[in-house]
């Protein structure tokens, strides 16, 4: 599952004017943040291309995944009845998004940042 055409293209639009190669550097630096063994997990992204790159890197298959799974539960169950749902989080808010575009909720309580 791709992301949604209007996602996608604001995201090529945001990242045209920045070249391949300083992309490239961004991602290595994610990557190496999410690979280090301090970050537990947890990345701390701080200017806006390093959230386009994480976007652009992270957030398709983060929403296909979750869009998938989704699609999986929700056969399962009546979707109709569910007005409301609570959002743990998915790094880039896909999670958020595929419920938006598979469930006719009146609330999404986004719950950023929560820990156990």
């Amino acid at each position: 599952m791709n992301l949604p055409l209007d996602i996608q293209e604001k995201l090529k639009e945001i990242s045209a004017n920045i070249s391949i190669n300083e992309l490239r550097d961004i991602f290595e630096s994610i990557s190496s943040m999410y690979l280090s063994n301090s970050s537990n997990g947890e990345i701390s992204l701080k200017s806006k291309k390093a959230v386009l790159v994480y976007s652009l890197s992270r957030m398709p298959a983060t929403y296909s995944a979750f869009y998938q799974a989704l699609i999986y539960s929700l056969a399962l169950i009546n979707k109709e009845e569910i007005k409301t749902v609570i959002s743990l989080g998915s790094g880039t808010g896909s999670d958020v998004l595929a419920i938006s575009n598979l469930l006719n909720v009146n609330k999404i309580w986004r719950m950023s940042g929560w820990k156990k």
